[in-house]
């Protein structure tokens, strides 16, 4: 027998059962909110599991062209330095004639190219999506792209550059030139005119030199340099299209010591030797965005 309070203690009671039920299907059945938050997830992780792929295809093509690009270039460059360097004496530092060499081959092949293909423009949009060897084969972009194309030859010949931008007034980009370490002084040079100011003591003059006698340096320029191109205001980097963003990174990680001014154009005359690195980083920062989310609308599920 068994006794009645403890008969009665094993019986189920409806209500309660009823009620754990309740909860129990409560739990089981999504609420609205949770199967937006899942399917927004779900979007999140195709959506980056697709960047991440793209990424890791483009990767390995662009690595391919950017070994090209660079040995194209550097064959060039070497080619069309030889090319000139019988024109200057042993007196002239080997530095110097090399570069001059090089500007003066690359002149005469560009103003070729111009001459008869006529695609040079004006502020060509695209030039920041342009491999250098295109601004080498048509001439596009006028100073701009005569300045990439030289520039990026002699980094693959081993030189320092920075690029500079002439301003007069509102105009921010009235013409392109650029710098090359020399030594241990820097010296400018106009790709597009192929045209160096000399200092008094017969050397190639620095931007700086240049801007700040430039009652000296414009009697110089009278033969061959348009009235327009003013060498008395100039940047390295055009900070001011980014606004106050592109003030507090002047600020950040620019110079105020001539011989240490941060040019932006060193990166970008190579974007063709960076994008595969950045790919594969931005591809592996998409694919560990997909698996954290896909991780917690799995765990928020169990």
């Amino acid at each position: 027998m068994v006794p009645e309070d403890k008969e009665n203690s094993m019986k189920v009671n409806p209500t309660n059962s009823d009620h754990s039920d309740s909860c129990f299907e409560e739990k089981l059945a999504p609420t609205m909110e949770g199967k937006i938050v899942r399917f927004f997830g779900n979007c999140i992780v195709v959506f980056s599991l697709s960047i991440a792929i793209t990424c890791f295809s483009l990767a390995p093509l662009f690595q391919i062209q950017a070994k090209k690009e660079k040995e194209f270039l550097n064959g060039t460059a070497k080619h069309f330095k030889k090319e000139s360097l019988w024109q200057f004496s042993e007196s002239v530092p080997p530095d110097e004639a090399n570069v001059l060499a090089l500007m003066n081959s690359l002149y005469h092949h560009m103003l070729y190219r111009w001459q008869s293909i006529g695609t040079a423009s004006l502020g060509n949009p695209s030039s920041l999506f342009r491999w250098v060897s295109e601004d080498l084969n048509d001439a596009g972009g006028a100073c701009g792209g005569w300045v990439s194309v030289m520039g990026r030859m002699l980094m693959e010949l081993g030189y320092e550059i920075r690029k500079i931008g002439l301003e007069k007034g509102e105009n921010l980009s009235i013409h392109h030139v650029l710098e090359v370490k020399l030594g241990d002084r820097w010296a400018l040079l106009d790709p597009y005119l192929n045209f160096v100011f000399r200092t008094p003591d017969n050397l190639i003059a620095s931007a700086a030199e240049v801007s700040k006698n430039w009652e000296y340096y414009g009697r110089q320029a009278q033969c061959c340099v348009p009235p327009d191109f003013d060498y008395q205001a100039y940047h390295y980097t055009n900070w001011k299209k980014l606004g106050w963003v592109g003030s507090l990174i002047e600020k950040m990680i620019d110079s105020e010591e001539e011989d240490r001014r941060f040019s932006a154009f060193v990166y970008i005359a190579n974007k063709d030797q960076y994008l595969p690195p950045v790919l594969y980083i931005l591809g592996g920062v998409f694919l560990l965005i997909s698996l954290i989310i896909h991780l917690v609308l799995r765990y928020s599920n169990s």
